[in-house]
């Protein structure tokens, strides 16, 4: 079940603020308002990327006073978006699935490295290295 409302949002307050701490609060800012007018926790809250520009198109100094948003609230998780925003909404059952067969590639090329670890260890065993002893004495050999 997914709640969806545009809203408009009056930033001003951010103002109030030193110029070179205005956008970063006016980000704060419509995270706090937003989930208070949806009953979420801040953390909760998700800014897509064309918002987050949006407040910051004029910089830290002089964001925006006013932005218009969407808000889709999904299982106490809100996400803003622009009103004119195309949104990607995957099912749950997608995720899943592509997770899965993350962790099956993941699987696959930890085999792989064992493999190959395995392979470099006999490969070490069967041309011995010789000791330091043994390289300093064929250098002054061949240094005389």
């Amino acid at each position: 079940m997914s709640d969806e409302k545009i809203i408009t949002f009056n930033i001003r307050e951010a103002f109030k603020k030193p110029t070179i701490k205005r956008g970063r609060f006016a980000t704060s800012l419509l995270r706090r308002l937003v989930a208070k007018a949806e009953k979420v926790r801040e953390k909760d809250v998700f800014i897509s990327n064309d918002v987050n520009s949006c407040l910051w198109l004029h910089g830290i100094k002089k964001p925006i006073k006013k932005i218009k948003i969407k808000i889709i609230k999904e299982d106490n998780k809100v996400q803003i978006f622009l009103p004119t925003e195309e949104i990607k909404v995957e099912e749950k059952k997608e995720k899943e699935s592509k997770e899965e067969e993350k962790k099956e590639k993941a699987g696959k090329k930890d085999e792989e490295r064992e493999g190959k670890k395995e392979e470099e260890m006999k490969e070490e065993k069967k041309t011995k290295r010789p000791k330091f002893s043994e390289k300093i004495m064929e250098t002054t050999i061949t240094k005389e």
